[in-house]
């Protein structure tokens, strides 16, 4: 069994080149194994966790959750002074030396002071490079920037989180008695969502462990809004509540829970998916995920059938085809009256009672012929037209269809916008010019792709889109 979490180790930064020591829980002198630096660290100091459980006045759960509830959906926002180390949300790749350096910094800060203003660094920075070791596996220096941080705070809130995160990181690895250890100082009862949605979370993943599927549920929820939860872990909680609903039997039920999230948008969907290879080693969502995500491919491809025609297409290859023939046979028609009318003049000589109503006849034939015959013609023009745009936009919403269906997600850049002069039910149609990056390949390629009502997507913007393995040109935005 893994002990990288073990509450009875404890693993620091190195302040001189930043790797992870193994130290004693009662301090003293640790040798650096990569640049042979030696730091004094004192002895772990528990008794910063008492701020954790505060002595206050009990109030019911339903007062609780109310106060919870206001502060639900209020996005979490780094600090002025880190800001830019952040793009899409995640810590700039380019910039993780940079932030390491500041996190030291502030954690000194913050250990030698307690500043608010360093704590709040350090926390967010050590959520952040969390993260980047993580994805690196890199777990001993996960740990490390963790626990040192740890060290370093003195928040309530900050402690909960990063002990919280602690916990669940030990139970991913297999180790359900170290995450205990982890979050057992913990305030079970907060009322302030960044202490309580991560001891919830942390809760549900233990309970997940143990295959207590109530459990999972009775912190969580049954639904996405039976419990107040911090934005950040909506994603999580949506996958561990839909694994606990498919455990539980309701396989159905499950499915419908991750439609729900992803149809948000494409970056719910993005990010779910994230979370389930995250935690693909506590296998959750086995049975639901595939029928999910059939449901949400299908949603998109409606969007993306709509977005690129608007449904308008088939409508316009079908009246252009109609107009066409009716067009057709109208100019048939008068040509046919025409060369009927076309009766001979009389002979010489020839005089007779129904000569005057014969030049009538072929005056009436002739003025019938010439309208039948630029009606058609018209007409004829007409669904020329009408099919010369509507098989296109037909064609491109079948297309639309299929990628949304089988297409492969990549990332775009912008490169130029604008409208094409076509309006369908008042809604403008823009072309895009796409600098496209598909996963594991390279060099990025351009390519071209035209949607209705995208008005919100300017030039530098990096967009999500679908793109056909075996025709790469061929490229859809991911809208749905």
């Amino acid at each position: 069994m893994s002990t990288a979490f073990s509450y009875q180790l404890r693993v620091l930064l190195c302040p001189q080149c930043g790797a992870p020591v193994e130290v004693s829980p009662a301090g003293g002198a640790s040798p650096c194994r990569f640049c042979g630096a030696h730091a004094e660290v004192g002895v772990r100091d528990d008794s910063l966790d008492q701020v954790l459980r505060p002595q206050r006045q009990p109030i019911s759960e339903e007062e609780r959750a109310s106060r919870l509830r206001m502060q639900a959906g209020k996005p979490l926002i780094p600090p002025g002074n880190i800001l830019h180390l952040f793009e899409g949300g995640a810590l700039a790749p380019w910039r993780l030396t940079e932030a390491v350096g500041i996190w030291q910094s502030a954690r000194r800060e913050s250990q030698a002071s307690g500043q608010p203003d360093a704590g709040e660094t350090v926390y967010f920075l050590a959520q952040a490079l969390s993260s980047v070791y993580g994805d690196q596996k890199d777990t001993a220096r996960q740990r490390a920037v963790l626990e040192s941080s740890l060290e370093a705070l003195r928040l309530p809130r900050h402690r909960q989180a990063l002990r919280c995160m602690l916990a669940r990181l030990a139970c991913r690895s297999g180790e359900a008695a170290a995450a205990e250890h982890w979050l057992a100082p913990c305030d079970p009862a907060s009322d302030d969502i960044e202490m309580d949605s991560p001891y919830r979370f942390s809760r549900a993943v233990i309970a997940t462990a143990n295959s207590d599927w109530q459990g999972v549920l009775g912190q969580l929820g049954r639904g996405p809004n039976d419990v107040p939860i911090l934005g950040a872990m909506e994603p999580v909680c949506a996958a561990f509540r839909a694994n606990a609903v498919e455990r539980l039997g309701d396989v159905s039920g499950a499915a419908a829970l991750l439609t729900g999230y992803m149809s948000q948008s494409p970056e719910h969907a993005k990010r779910l998916d994230q979370v389930l290879e995250y935690w693909a080693p506590m296998g959750l969502c086995a049975q639901c995920r595939a029928p999910a995500q059939m449901v949400r491919r299908q949603e998109q491809a409606n969007v993306a059938a709509a977005t690129t025609g608007g449904g308008i297409g088939p409508i316009f290859a079908v009246l252009g085809v109609l107009m066409a023939l009716a067009g057709a046979g109208m100019l048939i028609a008068g040509l046919v009256i025409g060369g009927s009318s076309a009766a001979p003049a009389p002979a010489p000589g020839h005089h007779g009672k129904g000569v005057q109503p014969n030049v009538q006849q072929q005056v009436v034939h002739t003025a019938e012929s010439s309208g039948l015959t630029m009606a058609g013609g018209i007409l004829l023009l007409m669904g020329v037209i009408f099919g010369g745009v509507g098989v296109p936009i037909w064609m491109a919403a079948k297309k639309a269809r299929r990628l949304a269906l089988t297409g492969e997600r990549a990332k775009a850049q912008v490169q130029s916008a604008g409208t094409t002069g076509l309006s369908i039910n008042n809604v403008p149609q823009y072309a895009f010019t796409l600098l496209v990056q598909r996963p594991g390949a390279s060099p990025p390629y351009q390519a071209t792709v035209k949607a209705l009502g995208a008005s919100h997507i300017q030039p530098g913007m990096t967009v999500s889109v679908l793109v056909d393995p075996q025709d790469p040109k061929s490229v859809i935005l991911e809208l749905g």
